[in-house]
């Protein structure tokens, strides 16, 4: 009796202790997420690997919201075959095989993941990402919305929708989709990011403009616009693709006045441009080379936007060509560093670089870099 008695006390101390540690490691979790600290976050979920076995799902899935593939793989390769029977796990393979591009493959895991039990909402947001990489536009849309219904943030589906209508080049269509996104919630950085490029290039500036001065001052929204409008009219006129309309508007012309109005019309007669090219790792087909560089060049400024062993992701490249024309590339070591605009001023550089909204980015000195155009 007693030994029983003993036996229940110790493994009532062992659970009290584990359910110790796991409130502990929730509570620095829900810290770190809420830092933003991505870096902090990813050692976090190294650190304790072995205690929290779903840290190595959640780990998977950080680096593929970064981007970065190579370390994704490294540890979605940690799997053990009772790992791969919870959807979480399941729906990391998916995303996994979509930024690979293995569209079919990502297709195959997300049935799997719904059959594991997997949340609805979260299958089709990602079935729509990848029926819109395949150009199946209409379809994609139907799945965002599907994925509204099913519990899915109707602002992250919203903002899917408004990207795929972009990738049309139905950019007042996306922005009255963002504008209504906005108006709900300004603080949201990545609608923010998308209603500024879709409302400039919808010949819409003053919406632009209105959304800039939510976090600048008038003068330094009037500066980041008008880099932002340069950049967007330079890559229309120097790209082959299907020509689109161009923004007329003067920046001068808004008065300190003007009225954040929401578009009325709606317009989807252009089509989205050509096949996404993989991006190259030679140098071959180099624009500039830095051997035959006279005193006086002109000086080029970019605005860095990845660094990758690998191939940029080809969602990512689509969204860049999308909203700014050209992405230019160049290899040093291993890396493969791709950058957007061209200015040979530094502080137009810099007041462009200031309306993106992409973490990590700088500008770069590009006069004497051998790149590539993707």
């Amino acid at each position: 009796m007693k030994k029983l008695i003993l036996c229940s006390l110790l493994l009532t101390g062992f659970l009290a202790g584990c359910t110790a540690v796991n409130t502990e490691l929730q509570t620095k979790e829900k810290l770190l997420i809420g830092s933003g600290n991505d870096q902090q976050l990813i050692e976090f979920y190294k650190a304790n690997l072995k205690l929290e076995p779903i840290y190595k799902a959640k780990l998977v899935d950080l680096y593929l919201s970064q981007k970065d593939i190579k370390s994704a793989e490294l540890y979605r390769n940690t799997y053990t075959e009772d790992d791969l029977e919870e959807p979480e796990f399941i729906l990391t393979n998916a995303r996994l095989d979509y930024q690979k591009k293995n569209y079919s493959q990502a297709l195959a895991n997300l049935d799997l993941y719904l059959d594991e039990g997997g949340e609805k909402g979260q299958f089709h947001l990602l079935k729509g990402k990848i029926l819109a990489q395949q150009k199946r536009f209409s379809q994609a849309i139907e799945q965002f919305e599907e994925s509204r219904k099913q519990g899915a943030s109707d602002r992250e589906a919203g903002n899917n929708i408004a990207v795929v209508k972009m990738m049309q080049a139905d950019y007042l269509g996306a922005t009255d989709t963002l504008y209504d996104l906005y108006i709900a919630s300004p603080s949201d950085k990545k609608v923010r990011s998308n209603l500024i490029i879709s409302s400039v290039n919808a010949q819409r500036p003053d919406i632009a403009l209105e959304v800039l001065r939510h976090t600048n001052s008038d003068e330094q929204a009037r500066k980041q616009l008008a880099a932002l409008m340069r950049s967007i009219k330079k890559n229309k006129r120097s790209s082959s693709s299907v020509s689109q309309p161009t923004v007329k508007t003067s920046v001068k012309s808004l008065g300190s006045g003007a009225s954040f109005v929401a578009p009325t019309n709606k317009v989807s007669h252009l089509v989205s441009g050509s096949e996404v090219q993989q991006a190259k790792s030679s140098i071959v087909g180099s624009e500039l080379d830095p051997n035959k560089l006279k005193p006086g060049v002109r000086p080029i400024y970019r605005v860095q936007v990845l660094a990758t062993y690998t191939a940029i992701p080809s969602d990512f490249l689509n969204y860049l060509q999308t909203n700014y024309g050209t992405v230019y590339s160049y290899t040093h070591g291993l890396w493969k560093r791709y950058c957007i605009g061209e200015f040979d001023d530094l502080n137009e550089a810099k007041t462009f670089l200031g309306s993106l909204d992409i973490k990590g980015a700088f500008v770069v000195d590009y006069t004497k870099k051998r790149y590539v155009r993707l």
